[in-house]
């Protein structure tokens, strides 16, 4: 599957963030996460080959958005596993701190979700190009501290399998719509032409 990261420096809002997830919502090729970033926003998506990065940005920036590449690469499940590890953070204060911790860890890894409230932050990064004691290292060269929850640790891990016998969109969707309903499948992608499904 392909994977890339693009610079979208026209996001300003949440609205922004809906407005291009909005444009991929009904797509079963590409599969998209937009994080809202201060001067670096990115948007990370994944999909097989016949998937064009050129084709993508084309639809952004028929919206309105400017973009920019700034990773593309070819990940195999031999050197990726994603994961989502929730991490304890004391001494943030306000929106200014979790800022400081969303650009820190931006380019390392795929989403970062951030309660000033809790204290906490939900992480998903791939586990083949950092760890877990690395990202609490790096927000606490932000200043805080940070400690893993290793509780609520969980595992997501990207499958491929081979289905024979589709013919039509409709086997695609009938295929998605079956593993869309089990508990801790996130996602479900079909390829027809590949006959395959990838699974997370």
């Amino acid at each position: 599957m392909n994977r890339a990261v693009l610079g979208v420096p026209d996001i300003t809002c949440t609205a922004c963030v809906e407005t291009i997830e909005s444009l991929f919502k009904d797509d079963e090729f590409i599969k998209i996460r937009v994080n809202l970033v201060p001067e670096k926003e990115a948007i990370v998506f994944w999909g097989p080959e016949k998937t064009t990065l050129a084709s993508i940005r084309e639809r952004i920036e028929d919206s309105g958005f400017g973009t920019s590449v700034l990773s593309e690469n070819y990940e195999t499940p031999d050197n990726y596993l994603e994961k989502r590890t929730e991490f304890q953070i004391e001494g943030m204060t306000c929106s200014s701190c979790t800022s400081t911790i969303h650009a820190a860890l931006a380019d390392h890894v795929l989403s970062c979700d951030i309660s000033l409230e809790t204290k906490t932050a939900s992480i998903t990064y791939n586990e083949f190009t950092i760890s877990p004691a690395k990202i609490v290292d790096m927000i606490e060269d932000c200043g805080f501290d940070a400690k893993v929850k290793s509780a609520v640790m969980t595992t997501l891990e990207h499958v491929k399998i081979q289905v024979l016998g589709m013919v039509c969109m409709s086997c695609v969707n009938t295929i998605q719509d079956v593993l869309g309903e089990y508990t801790g499948i996130n996602s479900v992608v079909v390829s027809l032409e590949k006959e395959e499904a990838d699974v997370t």
